[in-house]
């Protein structure tokens, strides 16, 4: 598997990289591990996902998370809706399906969706820009 980490770049100082591999790549076999590489596909923060913010961009973010979710982990709508706030089955179907119909018609969804993919597939994070170095060394006991 091809997969960036930090352990790759060169700023991080040594003692700080097996902490930020540990806080910054999600594990993509989890719900959150795949709400976090979509949340940064579309430029969200996770947590907004998981909450009943129903901007468009937010909610865009939800259905290629719940889409990724379905289509790679195999888990039923009932069991992703109890993990994404406890939303009814039927909402996170109808999030399924408005997926598939954005991914056909509407093209910057459909980049968006593809980057979210490969993130995932990948399994490649991007550290945040406003995350700074010495917010990891906040980790670092001495």
């Amino acid at each position: 598997m091809n997969a960036i980490s930090p352990w790759i770049y060169l700023g991080i100082p040594n003692l700080i990289r097996p902490y930020a591999l540990k806080y910054y790549i999600p594990d993509v076999s989890t719900i959150d591990g795949i709400v976090k590489c979509t949340a940064q596909a579309f430029e969200v923060e996770p947590e907004q996902i998981y909450s009943k913010n129903r901007r468009s961009k937010v909610s865009l973010a939800r259905h290629a998370a719940i889409k990724i979710i379905r289509d790679r982990l195999k888990v039923t709508f009932a069991e992703i809706s109890k993990h994404l706030g406890d939303r009814h089955h039927a909402t996170i179907l109808h999030s399924y399906k408005q997926a598939n119909d954005l991914e056909a018609a509407y093209p910057p969804f459909k980049a968006k969706y593809a980057k979210a993919l490969k993130l995932v597939e990948e399994n490649i994070t991007i550290i945040y820009r406003d995350t700074t170095y010495r917010d990891l060394g906040d980790l670092v006991q001495d």
